[in-house]
């Protein structure tokens, strides 16, 4: 009875080893899991850092969209709106002009565009969305360029000239809006790991000789 015991309890030690590996298997790059289980580590070792609070993180994601033809055509800011919160998985809140320029028709207090702050569980969403929906479905795609679009404070900006590279986009028909911009707000002051926080995520940048990020 006792070495029966004794085997039941390896089976499921093995059986529980087996599903851990599994479930690690699937975690999808981009994802908060993926992060925590993997991507700390590794960045923790690969810049040999004492505390886990230093390693780099992901702050927030910022999406906008500049509308500017809504002067011209009032049905651009309302599809402008119903896209982004449907490309963000929230509602979307336009962005009013400050100052009134008359050589450009605009006014103050006019909606001129659109954003949308990710943060926690939403932001990891829009992540996993983009590495493994959104990027693969640009024409001739060829990789991120790593040479651009990174600030002194280590943030990553990232524009998009076709945002029907999102399949909510074509399904809803919303076609007058073109352009998005996507800023990956990080927490590492540093333009070099946040790259390298970005490529663990899974984020396709290209390969080959690029300039040295500081």
């Amino acid at each position: 009875v006792v070495a029966e015991k004794k085997v039941v309890a390896e089976k499921k030690v093995v059986a529980k080893k087996a599903s851990s590996k599994k479930a690690s298997s699937k975690l999808l790059n981009g994802s908060f899991l993926h992060y925590k289980a993997e991507i700390v580590s590794q960045l923790k070792e690969e810049y040999s850092l004492k505390s886990v609070m230093q390693v780099p993180r992901l702050q927030k994601i910022v999406l906008s969209m500049g509308l500017g033809e809504t002067k011209n055509n009032k049905n651009v800011l309302s599809e402008g709106l119903k896209a982004l919160t449907l490309i963000a998985g929230q509602k979307a809140v336009p962005c009013l002009a400050k100052h009134s320029i008359a050589g450009f028709k605009l006014r103050e207090d006019m909606a001129i565009g659109a954003m949308s702050t990710l943060r926690k569980k939403k932001m990891y969403d829009f992540l996993v969305r983009l590495i493994h929906v959104g990027l693969p479905r640009v024409k001739d795609f060829h990789g991120l360029k790593p040479a651009k679009g990174f600030d002194e404070q280590g943030n990553y900006t990232l524009g998009i000239k076709d945002a029907t590279i999102f399949p909510e986009m074509v399904a809803e028909r919303l076609y007058l809006v073109k352009g998005l911009s996507i800023v990956f707000v990080m927490h590492t002051f540093d333009r070099g790991k946040s790259l390298a926080l970005l490529k663990h995520f899974g984020m396709p940048f290209a390969e080959g000789k690029q300039k040295k990020q500081k």
